[in-house]
């Protein structure tokens, strides 16, 4: 077993339990749906954070010729670990009389679990320039658009309440995402 591979077994570890407290999370609102009030917002932000933990994961693979340091395990463990918690933030509470109102869980706890999308951008750009360091120039030029666009407009949904910011913020990197996973 080589380092790619002991590294790529704790991390899978750490985004199969987001995962899975994401999609629990989700499950239990199904199967409160009665009692749920939706939100379009909620949804798009808890499907924002299930694409960027599946193309994060995805991108490890790229790094499976790269020579591990101690630093790039660091922060790859780091980015795993905000990760995690940008979904995990995302599972509402359960209420004592067994109704979730996402509306007001997204407006009362929005910059709760947007707010792990900034380190989560920082430690990015500490990859990519670490990847930098190694392979002796850019791991992915898509990525500093990311690292710019993800911080403006997750700033601008926390600061503002208006609904159409809050469909509209994580729709647009709902959008960024998906291309970038597609197109590699």
């Amino acid at each position: 077993m080589d380092t790619f591979d002991l590294v790529i077994t704790l991390l899978s570890f750490i985004y199969a339990m987001a995962i899975a407290q994401l999609l629990q999370g989700v499950t239990d609102l199904l199967l409160a749906r009665k009692r749920v009030r939706f939100s379009l917002a909620y949804v798009l932000w808890a499907s924002l954070a299930l694409l960027i933990m599946l193309g994060n994961w995805l991108a490890l693979f790229v790094l499976r010729t790269t020579e591990w340091s101690v630093q790039l395990i660091l922060l790859e463990f780091l980015l795993a670990a905000t990760i995690y918690f940008s979904c995990s933030l995302l599972v509402p509470p359960k209420s004592e009389d067994g109704s979730i109102d996402l509306v007001a869980f997204v407006r009362g706890n929005g910059w709760l679990f947007k707010a792990p999308y900034y380190p989560m951008v920082t430690l990015v750009l500490a990859i990519q320039l670490s990847f930098t360091e190694y392979r002796g120039g850019f791991a992915n030029p898509l990525v500093y658009a990311e690292i710019l666009l993800t911080p403006v407009l997750v700033g601008i949904s926390i600061w503002r309440s208006e609904r159409w910011i809050q469909i509209a913020a994580p729709a647009l990197l709902i959008a960024y995402f998906a291309t970038q996973l597609w197109i590699g």
